[in-house]
Parts: C-alpha cells; structure tokens; sequence
C-alpha cells in the first residue's frame, strides 16, 4: 500500500504531521479495544485528504517484531458526522458476510470520534495492477477480476430484478441543468454539458421498464477502492448501507476504466468501451448484463455525472483532473458522435 497522492488534498507538511499525530493519539485504546497491546507497532501513511469538505486520514500499522503483521487505522474528521462513519462500518460488516469475507475485518471503532480499525488485506488496489500491466490482455484480466468482486457483492446482497424506472435520474439531471442556466452551479463548457445531460435523459425511454438487479450500493465503486492479490479480492472504502440498481456501482466502475485505460479512439462510435474490454468486464460480472435497464442507462448519466464532478469550475487545478476532463469529453463525443 502506498501514499500516492492523487486525490487526496494538498500535501502540506505541517498538515500531515497533525493528521498523522491526531490519528495516533486514539491508536493505544482502540488496540486494547481490538484485544492487541498498542506497543510496538510503526504507523505509514497510506492516504490522506485535506479539504474544506473532507479531511481524512489512512494509516497502516505494521508490528515491529518482523512478523508482517499490518493494521489499517482510518481517521474521518470532516465532515463531523459519526452517522457517516456508523454507515461505513455497517456497509463493510454487511460487504464481508454476503461475499464470505471480501471486506476486511473490523477490529474496533469509535464512530463519534470518525475511526476504524481493520485488518489490512495483502492486496494493491486495481489502479496499481492496471498501472503495472504490461499488455491489453493483461488489463482485461486485471478487469474481470475486478468486476468479479463487484458481481459477487451485488450477488450476495441481490434484491433480485426490478422494472427500471429512471425519473429519479432524469429529475436531477433537470435540475443539474437548471442550476447551471442560473449559474448556480458551474462546469466547465456549460453549453457542451447541457446538450449531453439532454441526451442522456433522450435515452431514458429506451430503458424504461426493463428488468435492473437491485442489491446493496458500495456508493464509491472506482479502481482504487477494490484490493487484489494474486488469488483474492476486497473491497473498501463503503458509503453506506443502501440499497439501489446494481447499475450505479458498474456505471461508475466501468467509466473510471475507460477514462483512465481506454485510449483515445479505441472504441467503436455509439460505445463506452471497446467490445474485448465490456467482453472482459462482463466475463467477471456475472450479477447481471449489459441488457440491465439500470446498467445500460446509467453507464450514459456516468458521463453527465462525471462532468459535473470533474469539470467544476474553480476547482483546484491539476494535470491528473485537467486530463481526465480531456478524456472524458472524447468519450462523450465518440458515445453520441452527433452531439457536437
């Protein structure tokens, strides 16, 4: 596991030793809460953010005696909310049981004060794997094993197949465009925005109605939060215990993958992904298909839902956002080549 900075806030030296210092101060009496003694054991920054939104911190904690035994020690403290940190914990126990655990194990918590403790799995996250593959066919293995575990955790969390019903979506995505009219909200190239999030609601007519698995929402399903080793998989970083279309968690999956491993141009007009690339996808994600009414219509709302994430205008700037904006506009154009 390592601090790689991307995403995760301003890296102010003087911050990172008081988020570091503020996460230790609770380590001695959540280890006697976890049954374990608090001494000798080292702390290594996994991830932290600094926002004035979010401030967060991630640390693994290795034992000292060379056994390779490692904890994960995660500290929440903005927003100021221990029913967010009690939902986390929830969704992760519920993760665990319904994948025969795929989650990691929760030690000790303390959600008024933000923390976790868990047990820190062998794995790298997929973006790593991807980023160190060496073929296409290597990344489209990397991919299957992923949506592998997204397919087992909706399929062990599974409501069973619902009608499709987008007026939800199509509702915000009006009000998306009426709070950009009025500049309440402001993205990047307003007009080119708008004129996607009215044809991505066009579309919602042709999915209406069709069969949409519905099953336990991860709520922050990107390639950094599913872990892997050679063998096994798990999945972190849960938003809350929620149940909705299994469409949003692959939407959200399958975007990231193309935005940031897709190059430009390789899929087909009409297309997010090329056919090898949703072939593997769905290779792995045996839940449901692409014929899902949910995951069909909100694979298009990804591309609104990103815009509206990505291209905030004034939002700090950096060359990883500045390029996937880049990469996601290109997409949205080879999806509805019409558009603009």
């Amino acid at each position: 596991m390592r601090d790689d900075g991307r995403d995760h806030g301003r890296d102010v030296p003087g911050d990172r030793a008081a988020q570091l210092a503020g996460a230790m101060a609770h380590w001695p009496r959540l280890a006697r809460a976890a049954g374990l003694s608090p001494e000798g054991w080292r702390a290594e920054i996994v991830t932290r953010r600094d926002e004035p939104a979010r401030r967060r911190i991630v640390l693994s904690l290795i034992r000292d005696d060379g056994t390779g035994d490692a904890l994960v020690l995660k500290h929440m403290t903005r927003p100021a909310d221990p029913a967010l940190v009690a939902a986390e914990i929830a969704a992760q126990r519920r993760a665990r049981e319904a994948t025969g655990g795929q989650a990691p194990l929760i030690l000790a918590e303390d959600a008024g004060a933000g923390l976790i403790l868990m047990e820190q799995v062998p794995g790298r996250t997929v973006e790593h794997w991807l980023d160190d593959a060496r073929s296409p066919a290597a990344m489209r293995a990397i991919l299957t094993r992923a949506a592998r575990w997204l397919s087992d955790f909706h399929a062990g969390t599974s409501n069973g197949l619902r009608p499709y019903n987008p007026a939800k979506v199509c509702e915000h995505l009006a009000r998306q465009r009426q709070a950009v009219a009025e500049g309440r909200r402001r993205v990047r190239a307003p007009d080119r925005f708008v004129a996607l999030s009215l044809r991505v609601e066009a579309e919602a007519a042709h999915w209406q109605g069709r069969p949409a698995l519905s099953a336990a929402r991860h709520g922050d399903m990107n390639l950094r939060n599913i872990l892997m080793d050679e063998d096994r998989a798990w999945g972190i970083d849960f938003a809350g215990p929620q149940t909705a279309p299994a469409g949003h968690d692959v939407a959200r999956l399958m975007l990231a993958y193309a935005l940031a491993y897709v190059p430009a141009g390789a899929a087909p007009a009409g297309r997010l992904l090329p056919a090898a690339e949703e072939a593997a996808f769905f290779t792995g994600y045996r839940a449901a298909d692409a014929a899902d009414g949910a995951i069909g219509f909100l694979m298009l709302n990804q591309l609104v839902a990103d815009w509206a994430r990505l291209g905030q205008a004034g939002a700090p700037p950096g060359l990883w956002r500045d390029q996937r904006m880049e990469a996601l506009m290109r997409l949205a154009g080879r999806v509805f080549p019409d558009l603009w």
